[in-house]
């Protein structure tokens, strides 16, 4: 069989349009630049990241565009020495505009020299502003719902911690023996359970609870970010960097949370190693070493040994970082504590919205205790905070008919049973089974309205009747699975 030739499709001229369309597609930003230093691409994501515009960028030389030389430029450096250089973070200004990015930078190579170099860029201002305000928080004394936050940088302790059930007091009681410990801690449990209020309980609880207590997510920076972050930078160590301590060293002789460890990859994770083993860090671009006193408490979201034995996590890191190992139950495993649970967050949000809710009714208590709850006690608070939004003013305790459809709907058949069994009118009970009926039908068949017509035994027409009567429309449904979690 003859191989692919795009050329007997269409022209080199129409395959130059296609790429140049595809490159003003992407969402990372894509700048090139010739043998000589000038400007020959500058794509439509660049313009918006950077508040330029391509006419007056094209044709110019890049020590003109950006303040930068021939030493401290990567698409120079690239130019002249023909290689790679990958993930590198840079600090720069474009257009009066604090930019930061992590950029690779690629050599284009003709037969006997390069001939040009391109560098793909992707925008971290925004997730470094996030990571540096929740740094600073420390600096705030109250949170958004009023919670105060102590000087240390935490907010709760284990007297925030609710439940009574034999499994929650079994890891409050781990948890003490960790918080009288100084080795480090790791904490599995599904997301939603509350790791990082035991972890926060664990440092206040502790004999340095008065130093910081740092928290970041591995998962949610990307790695050549996280690792500035974490050690810290000299200046010059990349374009933009300045003199920076890290992580391991603002926590002091406090606590580093190091939450998702197993999404941290795994280069990282054999620097990490050595800081744990050495009590030392190396900042990026230094020359050398600074002893670090903080206690590292970290968290996954998977089992842990599962994570080892996929290589999520390095065996022996994970064993430097399980010194002591706390498991915190899903909420179906100590559903007992659901009430009190519920009580607690109809407290906080009642006072929030300004309503006087005494409590919830045992018909929706049994009901709750049905579901499964796969987001946890997260997905509880989520929920209630939504019913508190939709009730009445005047009402004073919470039933079945405050509750999302969407609960309703994502619900087993024991619950839609005791659904059918509330008061209610017959023709209300038709309703709601029409309803669920109708969209089990769509998401059965990616919302193909003449599919989930025939899959129920109806005419299109009527179905889409019965929708427009029920209010039943792809973007609601969607907004209310993706607000929950459900």
């Amino acid at each position: 069989m003859d191989s692919f030739d795009a050329k007997n499709i269409i022209s080199d001229r129409e395959m130059i349009l296609l790429l140049k369309s595809i490159l003003d597609s992407i969402n990372e930003g894509v700048i090139a630049c010739d043998s000589e230093g000038k400007i020959i691409l500058y794509n439509r994501c660049l313009e918006k990241l950077e508040g330029r515009s391509r006419v007056d960028i094209l044709g110019k030389h890049l020590t003109e565009v950006y303040d930068i030389t021939t030493e401290n430029s990567e698409q120079l450096t690239a130019l002249k020495t023909g290689k790679p250089i990958l993930d590198e973070n840079l600090n720069y200004i474009a257009n009066g505009k604090e930019m930061h990015v992590v950029s690779s930078t690629f050599p284009l190579k003709g037969k006997n020299a390069t001939i040009a170099v391109y560098s793909v860029s992707r925008d971290i201002t925004g997730i470094r502003s996030l990571l540096l305000r929740s740094i600073d928080i420390q600096g705030k004394s109250r949170d958004d719902f009023g919670k105060e936050i102590l000087k240390n940088g935490t907010k709760y302790n284990f007297s925030d911690i609710v439940g009574n059930s034999k499994s929650i007091i079994k890891v409050l009681n781990e948890a003490h023996k960790a918080a009288a410990s100084s080795s480090p801690v790791l904490i599995y449990g599904e997301t939603g359970t509350g790791k990082e209020l035991f972890v926060q309980g664990i440092h206040n609880a502790g004999i340095n609870y008065k130093e910081p207590f740092v928290a970041v997510n591995c998962a949610a920076i990307p790695d050549s970010l996280l690792e500035s972050l974490l050690f810290g930078t000299v200046k010059g160590a990349f374009t933009g960097a300045e003199h920076s301590p890290g992580l391991f060293e603002q926590a002091r002789k406090g606590t580093l949370y190091l939450d998702e460890v197993n999404s941290m990859a795994t280069s990282l994770q054999a620097k990490t190693l050595r800081v744990l083993q050495e009590m030392k860090i190396r900042r990026v671009g230094a020359q050398n070493e600074t002893p670090i006193h903080c206690r590292v408490i970290s968290s996954t979201n998977v089992d842990p040994w599962q994570c080892v034995e996929e290589n999520a996590i390095r065996k022996d890191l994970f064993y430097r970082l399980a010194v002591i190992q706390i498991f915190l139950p899903p909420l179906r495993e100590h559903i007992d504590d659901l009430k009190s649970l519920t009580d607690h967050f109809l407290t906080k949000y009642g006072r929030i919205f300004g309503k006087h809710v005494t409590g919830i009714s045992d018909q929706l208590i049994t009901i709750l205790k049905e579901h499964t709850w796969p987001g946890n006690i997260r997905e509880l608070e989520h929920l209630i905070e939504n019913s508190l939004a939709m009730m009445e003013k005047e009402e004073c305790v919470l039933t079945i008919d405050d509750m999302p459809q969407s609960l309703i709907f994502r619900s087993n058949n024991r619950f839609s049973k005791n659904l059918i069994g509330k008061r209610s009118t017959l023709a209300e009970i038709l309703a709601n089974v029409e309803k669920r009926t109708i969209l089990n039908a769509l998401n059965e068949h990616d919302w193909n309205v003449s599919r989930a017509a025939k899959y129920i035994g109806i005419g299109r027409q009527n179905l889409q009747y019965r929708m427009n009567k029920l209010g039943i429309s792809r973007m609601e449904h969607k907004n209310s699975e993706n607000q929950y979690g459900f």
